[in-house]
This record gives C-alpha cells, structure tokens and sequence, in this order.
C-alpha cells in the first residue's frame, strides 16, 4: 500500500495515508501526486476526503493524467463506490474537498516548492514516474513499472540526485509474474539501473516488496 510523505504536506500515493497518519497530520495535506490508479496506490482518497472535510478551507489537490481523472472519476469518486468529493463543498464555502490538476508526461509543473516531471512507465495501467527537483536536488520516483526506458534515461542526466525510491517486487524465481504483471525482480531491477549509471553514493530505497515472498526477495539481493 504506497504512500511517501514530503514535507508533512505533499503525498506520493495514497495507498496508506491514511494509516500512517494522525487526523492533524492529514488536514496538513495540500498536495497529493497519483501515479497510476491501482487501489494499493489510490484507496486512501476516499477516507482522506472524508476525513478532512470540515478541518481545512482550501481543497487537497489531485495532481494526476488526463486518464487518471478519467478513471477516477468513472471508477471511484462515481457516488456508487464513494461519494465525489471534487463536486462536494467544504461547509461554509463555495470551494470543493478536493479538486484535480492535470498534467502530461515530461512536461515540468510545480507542487509547492518543488518542479515535477513525469515519464510513463511500463505497466497495465497508465503509470507515471517522478522526478521532483528543488533548489538542491532531486528524488527520484519509479511508480510501479517492468523494464521501461524513457524515465530512466531522464534518471541518466541527473546530476544532484538525492535518492531513489524504486519498486522491486517479486524475487528471482518469480521472474514470469513480475513480467506479465508490470514489476521488477532483482535482476530487471539491476538491469535498470545500470541504465541509469547512478552514482554508488545516491541511496536506492525499495517499495512494493509482495509481503509473502519477502524474505525470498531480500536473499535474492
């Protein structure tokens, strides 16, 4: 269930925000960053909006593609699965929950302090990896991919990288799931990163391990 928290008011995913956070801690949320719309990486949407409501005067703002809104809105804030909170007003005012900015891959925008690029990885669904540069450094974002190569070409001239927070999900011996489902193992984890020559300094901190194969998974590195 992903979820990284930048500067107690920026998310990466929504899939344990919730969770992870006390309701102060959630009001603080201006800023939330979609990568793709699979539940582990979306679900806590819902119980945001529901628990911010009444607790700020300015919407949480969705940054995601034309086609998460699409999905989201078909799929999820669709009034059958949760209500739609980007059409339901704060009380008191004529402002909504949450609202949606869009953005396009490879195309810079801004959240908060910080510029943004996307590059669209491989996976079932539209995925979007990150690189979020300040007046200092980059963090690096690989969403939920297979091998792909565009995003880490961008990876390749980076020259202040600060970290890397990577998917790697299922061990060697289940080399075919990770294929056919969109993820990496150690080996096309390796195979990655190799095109992106990131220096040996730069921290790579993997996500999306599959709980019941863990241990499998960190003997494979």
């Amino acid at each position: 269930m992903t979820t990284f928290l930048i500067d107690d008011n920026i998310a990466i995913d929504t899939g344990s925000l919730c969770r992870g956070l006390d309701l102060e801690q959630q009001a603080k949320i201006d800023h939330v960053l979609i990568s793709h719309t699979h539940l582990d990486h979306i679900s806590d949407l819902a119980f945001l909006a529901d628990n911010i409501i009444g607790g700020r005067t300015q919407p949480v703002t969705i940054h995601c593609t034309e086609k998460t809104v699409e999905v989201l809105t078909a799929h999820f804030f669709n009034n059958l699965v949760w209500p739609d909170f980007t059409k339901i007003m704060m009380p008191g005012s004529k402002l909504p929950v949450m609202q949606y900015k869009t953005f396009t891959a490879e195309a810079a925008f801004e959240v908060g302090p910080y510029l943004v690029r996307a590059y669209e990885v491989k996976h079932p669904v539209e995925s979007m990896a990150m690189l979020l540069s300040w007046d200092g450094g980059t963090l690096g974002y690989s969403s939920d991919t297979g091998p792909t190569e565009r995003f880490w070409a961008a990876l390749s001239q980076v020259s202040d990288l600060k970290a890397l927070l990577c998917e790697c999900s299922f061990p060697l011996e289940m080399q075919w799931l990770a294929d056919v489902s969109g993820h990496l193992s150690p080996k096309t984890l390796a195979e990655s990163l190799a095109k992106a020559d990131i220096a040996s300094h730069v921290p790579i901190l993997l996500y999306h391990g599959k709980p019941s194969h863990l241990a499998v998974l960190q003997k494979d590195f």
